[in-house]
């Protein structure tokens, strides 16, 4: 569709001229539409601007009645190719035409149902296990030294063997010879005689006397 921008002979909110800035431009200037929702005079408004040395500059807007019909697809990110159709002073008066195309969305693709068949899952063949095994060595535990025991001697009592009156051998195969007791007779104690008891008495005090007399011969 091709639509002559209006609003042209305004000046912008940075205090720009619409009309001077338009004198500047040429056809193969590169232009876009954006909607304007603080717009207090239009809720539809839909601003045109032409990008200028990396700056956008706004020209003016769409008439009311196209961006009526423009401004819900915007709203939707509906993409639209602008292009200048001429621009210039005309009468001493700026104008401004443009094309603008819609840009058709690629259809999208429906998507089916992927119905989920039987899942085959490959099992690994189990191999043997091998664990390793450590051999056991002989277990080594300390031993703790042993302590000095005391054991206090105890006095050995004679042990009384009793023995039998009569001593018996038995020999395997042989008679046992028999033995004839011998008696015998009781030997006479021969008497003590007092005398020997009188004797050394008697020697005893002679010896006595003796020494006594001896002693008083040396006086």
């Amino acid at each position: 569709m091709r639509t002559k921008v209006v609003g042209v002979t305004f000046s912008n909110e940075d205090g720009s001229s619409r009309t001077r800035i338009i004198a500047g431009m040429t056809e193969s200037d590169k232009v876009c539409i954006e909607r304007d929702p603080f717009n207090q005079y239009d809720a539809n408004a839909v601003k045109v601007c032409v990008l200028k040395n990396g700056e956008k500059k706004q020209i003016g807007f769409l008439a009311k009645d196209i961006a009526a019909e423009i401004s819900p697809k915007l709203r939707k990110n509906v993409t639209f190719n602008v292009s200048i159709a001429g621009v210039g002073i005309w009468n001493d008066r700026p104008f401004c035409e443009i094309d603008i195309m819609e840009v058709a969305s690629a259809p999208k693709e429906e998507v089916k149902p992927v119905t989920s068949g039987p899942s085959f899952t490959p099992s690994k063949p189990s191999g043997p296990t091998f664990n390793p095994t450590r051999p056991s060595g002989p277990a080594f535990t300390p031993s703790k030294p042993a302590s000095p025991t005391f054991t206090p001697n105890r006095p050995s009592t004679p042990s009384s063997t009793p023995t039998s009156s009569t001593a018996r051998a038995t020999v395997s195969g042989a008679s046992q010879p028999k033995t004839t007791p011998v008696t015998s007779s009781p030997r006479p104690s021969s008497p003590t005689t007092p005398q020997n008891t009188n004797n050394s008495g008697c020697l005893g005090i002679m010896v006595g006397i003796v020494v006594v007399i001896s002693a008083l011969l040396v006086l």
